[in-house]
């Protein structure tokens, strides 16, 4: 039962890692699989071969213990690859990282966020009129890059969730990256829950063909490295 326990809570560990890295879940949900199971039984094998003799308790034993072993190396090889999976671009299409569909609404089942309800609208009056989807002469000609690199840090054991105008875009762990395009002209990138996003976000006006680095630490911004060109640096 214990292992039944394990097993499930890291292939759904393995599955968010694989899913921050921009790599789809499935090929390390097998891996999960393969890798513990496979080294289990090996482990088990390899006890009973070596160690046990012709005692056969003492040979059940020593396959049970090689077994939990091959076990724990194999869900350990498991959690570092789905760790360090090479970095993709793939996300659900229409989907946030909790696997709900948007369908016109948030990921916490409120209205679909507007960060300038009653601030401004395009005549500079306050409205909830959202300027970035609802003007057509502030998207962008060509559309810009936006990378965000999430600092290396010990304190942080959890990816952390960002978001585009309201959108979800990423999750990222500790020390990984992610770029992506935008054709507004105005952005915000909100770290963790954008209803709720307080200080921790960025608004900018990108340039068509520009080029936007966000960085932070410990799921807050870097303000002091944020970086905004109007062209992509060579």
């Amino acid at each position: 039962m214990l292992e039944i326990i394990c097993v499930i809570w890291l292939w759904k560990v393995n599955g968010r890692n694989a899913l921050a890295r921009g790599q789809k879940p499935t090929k390390y949900h097998v891996l999960t699989l393969v890798l513990w199971f496979g080294l289990e039984s090996l482990g088990t094998i390899s006890g009973m071969l070596f160690f046990g003799g012709t005692d056969s308790d003492k040979s059940f034993m020593f396959a049970y213990i090689c077994g939990i072993i091959g076990a724990a190396a194999g869900g350990f090889l498991s959690y570092r690859l789905a760790l360090n999976a090479p970095q993709g671009d793939y996300r659900p299409e229409g989907q946030n990282p909790y696997g709900q569909g948007f369908g016109g609404q948030s990921p916490y089942g409120q209205k679909p966020y507007n960060p300038y309800a009653g601030q401004w609208n395009q005549q500079g009056a306050p409205g909830n009129v959202n300027p970035w989807q609802e003007q057509n002469q502030d998207m962008l000609t060509a559309p810009a890059t936006v990378r965000i690199l999430t600092e290396p840090s010990f304190r942080q054991d959890e990816p952390v969730d960002f978001y585009l105008n309201g959108r979800w875009v990423c999750r990222l762990n500790s020390g990984c990256e992610y770029t992506f395009l935008t054709s507004s002209r105005r952005n915000i990138v909100t770290v963790g829950n954008p209803v709720e996003m307080g200080d921790n976000n960025v608004k900018f006006i990108a340039a068509a063909g520009g080029y936007t680095e966000i960085h932070t630490q410990d799921g807050r911004m870097l303000p002091e490295r944020f970086k905004n060109f109007t062209s992509k640096p060579s």
